[in-house]
């Protein structure tokens, strides 16, 4: 049965639901204007106190004012003044290194360092064909020095950003080997990085090592992946221990070998979800894999090992990795500076590592020392590479 109402009855009833939806977006009206009101406020914050400093300066500072340096430092600040040790500030220069190194090249002395115990830096690895190994630098020996300057307790940024420079420039470091100094003057040069690195193990087990995740890197697994198929590999271990370096984009082409069609890396920001990798192929690697990791493995290298537990099953093997979890992204500006921040939270079949790490399958520690030996050990002396090799034998 139909019932009437009153007119009177009806607008009242409009009324309400005017004053219901009126309510409500300007609920979402005022919040959205408070945070655009708020961050106008905080940027005028900062270009007040800015400006209140020049001021200051270029009426009192008995000095020259370097406007190239200001600028740097300023930009420098306010990345600093981020709370995170991700974001990054770029000079054209350091911008111009990062993009040779995002393409697999290397501009610099030709080693990789490390924090070693007493507060120097270790040599982890030497590139062939670079002024490094020519000088036969070698894995194990000390950086106790960079142009004359003690490199104690100096930050690993700033020693890599010393041994890296312009083409033809030259670096002075003084090693220590075996308790005896050597000094060497290494010249910068360019350098194709070798990211990738293969082995035959004994059983049809295939070893990869992958150092980094660079343009070439994709390239690089498929030939190492060929090479080990035609020496009879039918079990895979890829190593990404002390695997720090590299970009997102350049996992695309490395997972569109090993994982079926589809898998997704997800990024997570303000409860919006975005592909940041979507695996395409028509066919992928088969066998059993394992992935080995330790606290050295960080951003790409922990994206790597969870995408290969999740995608394929594999078994990870080692210690709890570092916990970069943040996708980081690069924006320009005109001058060719740049700057390197974390956009989203990396979400892979929703599990998330952003600073707890990777926790590992197998729990098995490497005995101390041999963090830096990675790579040129065997089973006898690798206890990690020994687990992994007894999972796939069984």
């Amino acid at each position: 049965m139909n019932k009437r109402i009153s007119l009177g009855v009806a607008i009242s009833l409009i009324a309400i639901s005017c004053a219901i939806t009126f309510v409500i977006s300007w609920a979402i009206f005022k919040t959205d204007i408070s945070s655009k009101v708020t961050g106008i406020e905080e940027r005028e914050k900062i270009q007040s106190k800015v400006n209140d400093i020049d001021l200051v300066l270029r009426a009192n500072y008995f000095g020259e004012l370097n406007e190239d340096d200001i600028i740097r430092e300023i930009a420098d600040g306010f990345i600093n003044g981020l709370d995170d040790n991700l974001s990054q500030y770029m000079t054209s220069q350091d911008y111009y290194f990062y993009q040779m190194k995002t393409q697999g090249v290397l501009i610099g002395a030709g080693v990789e360092i490390a924090n070693e115990s007493s507060g120097y830096f270790e040599i982890t690895a030497v590139y062939n064909n670079s002024a490094a190994s020519a000088n036969e630098l070698k894995v194990g020996d000390v950086i106790t020095e960079i142009n004359a300057e003690s490199t104690k307790n100096m930050s690993i940024t700033s020693a890599r950003s010393l041994m890296t420079g312009a083409e033809g420039s030259k670096v002075n470091i003084k090693i220590i080997r075996n308790g005896e100094a050597m000094i060497f003057d290494l010249v910068h040069q360019r350098i194709n990085i070798t990211s990738v690195y293969n082995k035959l193990l004994s059983e049809k087990v295939g070893y990869i090592r992958i150092r980094a995740f660079n343009d070439t890197t994709a390239e690089q697994l498929s030939s190492s992946l060929k090479s080990l198929k035609e020496q009879g590999a039918e079990s895979f271990i890829f190593d990404v221990r002390q695997t720090f370096e590299g970009e997102l984009s350049a996992l695309q082409g490395v997972l569109n070998q090993l994982l079926p069609s589809d898998f997704v890396i997800s990024g997570i920001s303000e409860n919006k979800s975005t592909d940041i990798i979507k695996v395409e192929n028509t066919e992928y690697l088969q066998g059993n894999t394992a992935v080995l990791v330790d606290s050295g493995t960080s951003y790409c290298g922990e994206v790597f090992a969870l995408s290969l537990k999740h995608g394929r099953e594999a078994n990870i093997i080692g210690s709890t990795t570092k916990g970069n979890g943040l996708q980081m992204k690069v924006f320009t500006f005109k001058d060719s500076t740049a700057i390197r921040i974390p956009v989203s939270e990396i979400s892979i079949s929703e599990s998330t590592f952003n600073k707890s790490g990777v926790k590992p399958d197998f729990l098995v520690s490497l005995p101390a020392g041999l963090e830096s030996k990675i790579g040129t050990l065997d089973e006898s002396t690798d206890t990690q590479l020994s687990k992994a090799v007894s999972l796939l034998l069984n």
